[in-house]
């Protein structure tokens, strides 16, 4: 049965990462990707001044936090990419099959119009301790792609969700999204799919998971960017669509056209557990003060598509606020064990009503057990 509901978490913990304020609000943290490896987690993240082009000369580093997931603390910060002239947006890991991690940055000029410059790669093989740049990662089958979305493994062989753009080789003059693969650990790639043209969805940041049947994705539509009149994102499906190992459909649903508390998503992330896909995203929802942005965790049927639960994570913080680019990690360190999510989030507001907020990175922590029992009572299904 279809669920209506929003569950409040009874307990929440909040631990501040990376901090504006002791920056003097000077620092724009956002746009973080995690990777557990052992007992560490690894977070890269955006360490500018601007959500997204940034002034010529302006200090801009893609950095990486390590958290020591026992004791959650912060135990050192690198920077793994800074440039004059290119703007790191975001870096994605992925921990190949060899045991190598990787982050592939989306990497953009400075220009009035941010313009993808084609993603680059950074290696590491001592487990995100040390990194050597590989250089872009050039042309796949006569195409570059500028933004890396989304990973997963399937038989050994890694799988990336990436992005065109109309100014990079190959890309038909327009923005879509084509899933790539490696069989030797990211040392070369082949094309797999074209979604945007395989499924007839125009979107752009998606999550991509490995399932029994072949693949589960989720999907950030956004209006045409070829075409004209084509509307605005906001109006745009928000879909999960079940694949087979060769990405031909099997299931899909759209979301915004099929229910009426459903909004735009942003950066979506999916994971597998107890039988059902969890979504992690963000939603826009109606305040008395006017739309507020949440951050809400979905439990999703991979059968029937239906909506199982929602958990709301995060409720609005202010009518300007930034954030929302969340992934979550099982602590089994602790006990209870712990459901964690790292985000950004734009800071508290501060007393000198002059000063411009900015958002930290931050984390928010659930007792699993309780959460999953909170969970089981309000909808009858586990968690």
């Amino acid at each position: 049965m279809e669920y209506y509901g929003i569950i409040h978490p009874d307990f929440c913990e909040f631990l501040r990462l990376r901090s504006t304020a002791r920056t003097d609000y000077a620092r724009y943290y956002a746009f973080p990707a995690i990777l557990p490896v052992g007992e560490k987690l690894l977070i890269a993240y955006k360490d500018g001044v601007a959500h997204g082009w940034e002034r010529e000369g302006a200090d801009v580093r893609l950095e990486q936090a390590v958290l020591d997931i026992p004791s959650q603390r912060v135990e050192r910060v690198d920077t793994l990419y800074a440039s004059g002239d290119r703007i790191p947006q975001m870096g994605e890991y992925v921990q190949m099959p060899n045991g190598d991690v990787c982050v592939y940055i989306d990497m953009q000029d400075r220009s009035a119009s941010a313009r993808r410059t084609g993603m680059e790669a950074l290696r590491s093989a001592d487990g995100g301790q040390s990194y050597r740049a590989e250089g872009r990662v050039g042309a796949v089958g006569g195409v570059e792609y500028g933004y890396p979305l989304n990973f997963c493994e399937r038989d050994g062989r890694v799988y990336m969700a990436a992005m065109t753009f109309p100014n990079l080789e190959g890309s038909e003059g327009r923005r879509q999204v084509h899933v790539i693969s490696s069989a030797d650990s990211g040392a070369s790639w082949q094309f797999e799919a074209n979604l945007t043209r395989d499924l007839g969805l125009e979107f752009n940041e998606c999550a991509l998971v490995s399932t029994d049947e072949g693949f589960a994705l989720f999907t950030r539509g956004e209006a045409p960017r070829h075409a004209e009149n084509a509307g605005t994102d906001g109006e745009a499906p928000a879909c999960l669509v079940m694949l087979d190992g060769r990405f031909r459909p099997l299931r899909m649903r759209d979301y915004r056209a099929t229910r009426g508390d459903f909004s735009q998503v942003g950066r979506p992330r999916l994971y597998e557990r107890g039988g059902h896909l969890l979504l992690i995203t963000r939603q826009h929802v109606r305040t008395a003060e006017g739309i507020g942005m949440t951050l809400d965790l979905f439990a999703l049927d991979p059968q029937s598509l239906e909506v199982r639960g929602r958990i709301r994570l995060c409720d609005p913080v202010a009518g300007d606020q930034d954030g929302h680019y969340a992934s979550l990690y099982f602590d089994s360190t602790h006990r209870p064990p712990m459901l964690r999510a790292v985000d950004y989030l734009t800071c508290p507001t501060p007393a000198n009503p002059s000063v411009k907020r900015k958002p930290d990175i931050v984390q928010f922590s659930f007792d699993l057990d309780a959460l999953a029992a909170q969970f089981k009572e309000e909808t009858g299904y586990d968690l």
